[in-house]
């Protein structure tokens, strides 16, 4: 049971306040955030290798992931909003793992506008094209508050 004074401070917490301070400082901790707790995003992804080393290119993504029908997600972090540049980048390293018989493509950015609270956008690529986003709240991502 909480007390009088406890129950009044966790009414008067400012969990957008709050949001911000749970945010990554740096696009190394967002990485990690993100890939640790990928099922967030996609229950049916997994982990296959992180920044992985292609003799046959100088383009390496972040990540690669497979689905639960074996086809390689190729992903794309971004600690920042998404550009076009972005998801230009991101087609090119489907196109280098077999295309988009093969490969989809996972573009995952943090979106800090000062107008709301802070999200995940995870934009898929699964065809020439054919784009869907969607966004999640950042602190679904802390693994203290998702156990």
């Amino acid at each position: 049971h909480l007390s009088s004074a406890e129950l009044r401070a966790v009414a008067e917490t400012d969990y957008q306040e709050l949001a911000s301070l749970m945010l990554p400082k740096t696009e190394t901790e967002f990485a990690e955030l993100i890939l640790d707790n990928l099922e967030i995003i996609n229950s049916e992804l997994s982990l296959v290798d992180q920044e992985p080393k292609r003799p046959d290119t100088g383009v390496i993504p972040d990540a690669i992931a497979k689905n639960d029908q074996g086809k390689i997600i190729v992903i794309e972090l971004k600690y920042h909003k998404a550009e076009t540049k972005h998801r230009n980048q991101l087609e090119k390293l489907i196109a280098e793992y077999g295309g988009y018989e093969n490969a989809e493509g996972l573009l995952v950015t943090l979106d800090r506008d000062s107008k709301k609270e802070p999200q995940v956008s995870a934009e898929r690529l699964t065809a020439e094209g054919n784009k869907d986003e969607e966004k999640f709240d950042i602190m679904e991502f802390r693994s203290d508050t998702n156990s």
